[in-house]
């Protein structure tokens, strides 16, 4: 199969290629554009917070000793994350570790914020328990449901992403 830029319809003159020549010229010059960024770190009490403005992010844990990353639904309940894993999320019965990871970072300004929770997890298996986090849980990511797993964060790190005069 010939894959030449030509065979695929897409920006100016149908290349289908950014501009600039290909392997992100332009967005490079684009980027180079922009304001300047500056990082600050989050305590670990403002990441649980912002990580509950959203409703989901990406759970990381170990399959075969192979790190494998999901997408998932997520509520903050406490001091714990509790997300919907499905089977093919393959998260063990057990107690095991993972990561989880949620973000809000805008392209156009690069303002934003990065929440890492990294802890253990265990299915939730209470009925009373699992019929409360069901009724807080506003699944967006679709898939089956029928699994709850609790993650107690044993560190929470974040970054916010802002202009550099706000860094301190």
């Amino acid at each position: 199969m010939d894959n030449r830029a030509e065979e695929y319809p897409g920006q100016s003159g149908g290349s289908g290629m950014p501009p600039g020549g290909g392997h992100g010229a332009g967005m490079i010059a684009d980027m180079d554009a922009l304001a300047p960024q500056a990082s600050r770190d989050l305590t670990s009490a403002e990441s649980l917070r912002r990580l509950g403005l959203v409703r989901y992010g990406r759970i990381v844990f170990a399959r075969y000793a192979l790190p494998i990353i999901r997408p998932v639904n997520h509520i903050v309940d406490g001091d714990t994350i509790v997300v919907h894993a499905n089977r093919a999320a393959a998260l063990s019965a057990e107690r095991q570790m993972v990561a989880y990871e949620a973000d809000v970072i805008d392209e156009n300004t690069r303002r934003g914020w990065c929440v890492i929770v990294t802890g253990s997890a265990e299915p939730v298996q209470d009925p009373d328990e699992i019929e409360r986090c069901r009724g807080l849980l506003q699944p967006w990511l679709p898939g089956p449901r029928e699994h709850l797993v609790r993650i107690l964060p044993d560190m929470v790190t974040g970054l916010e992403f802002v202009d550099p005069e706000d860094a301190e």
